[in-house]
């Protein structure tokens, strides 16, 4: 009778284990069957414009059927950003009860703001007119379009320049500093898409490419990330877009390496929901005006 109880008792402690994971099998709270997603409560459409933090390999802009150009480079999957329900831009989606297929992904791994802003074919730069016309290669113009990109330009130490708000909009070219790649890059955004809304996002602190022992992160010119992040905030600023300042989603310099997947740039599931919950906590309040 004794040992009859105590079997009864290892299977009951086990039983909430066994039904919801087979063994050897990861478990992902965000990985959820598409017939319990939540309805959509918004047709919102979103283009995002980033670099290898935001790409994972068959839905990016140069996979859309028919596409005329160079392919987009990938980052994704790695680590346990398996699904694209791992990237921070799906969980967005859910969080703002969006459609994933009205989201359009114009991000190419290793990509900068800066580069040659005439290329029609090319859209490794951030600025190029092929990048930003890919905003729209879903066949819809995005009701948002959000910016993450300028990592890469920091970690190679491209020069920040000197572009201010009274300064005439950068001309087009081999365009090889910051503030004018960028100031360029949004004024294109805004005459091609002028019903847009625009997010600028800020990044995070970059571990794995930091030249300094220690916090700050800083690349092979002393600049650190929060420094670089100040000039985003004042292009973002000056044309009248939404800044989300990512340092603030709780990833930073001490904790980066527990939501990376390669100790300290690329975030893991975890760092990709806190990024999406920052983005959201922000845009939320904004798009229920709308």
């Amino acid at each position: 009778m004794r040992l009859r109880v105590s079997f009864l008792l290892v299977v009951l402690f086990f039983l909430p284990f066994l039904s919801c994971q087979k063994i050897g099998e990861d478990v992902n709270p965000w990985d959820i069957p598409e017939e319990e997603l939540p309805s959509t409560k918004s047709d919102i459409r979103i283009a995002v414009l980033g670099d290898s933090i935001s790409t994972f390999a068959g839905f990016l802009a140069s996979d859309t059927q028919g596409y005329q150009g160079a392919a987009y480079k990938s980052y994704y999957p790695t680590g346990d950003v398996r699904k694209i329900n791992d990237t921070w831009w799906y969980k967005l989606c859910q969080l703002l009860g969006a459609d994933i297929n009205n989201l359009c992904n114009c991000s190419w791994s290793g990509s900068r703001v800066t580069g040659n802003s005439k290329s029609d074919t090319d859209a490794s730069a951030g600025c190029s007119n092929r990048r930003i016309a890919d905003l729209s290669v879903k066949g819809f113009t995005p009701d948002l379009v959000i910016c993450y990109i300028s990592c890469n330009d920091w970690a190679n130490s491209v020069p920040i320049g000197d572009w201010t708000s009274s300064d005439p909009i950068p001309e087009d070219g081999n365009v090889s500093s910051l503030r004018e790649a960028y100031a360029l890059m949004i004024h294109k955004i805004r005459q091609q898409y002028p019903s847009s809304m625009v997010a600028c996002l800020t990044n995070l602190d970059d571990y794995k490419r930091d030249k300094t022992p220690g916090w700050p992160s800083n690349n092979t010119e002393g600049v650190t990330v929060e420094e670089w992040n100040q000039n985003i905030k004042v292009i973002s600023s000056a044309f009248d877009c939404i800044t989300i300042d990512l340092q603030t989603c709780g990833i930073n310099y001490e904790n980066v390496s527990k939501y990376t997947v390669d100790g300290g740039l690329h975030p893991n599931s975890a760092g990709m929901t806190l990024i999406a919950k920052k983005i959201a906590s922000e845009l939320s309040p904004l798009l229920e005006k709308q």
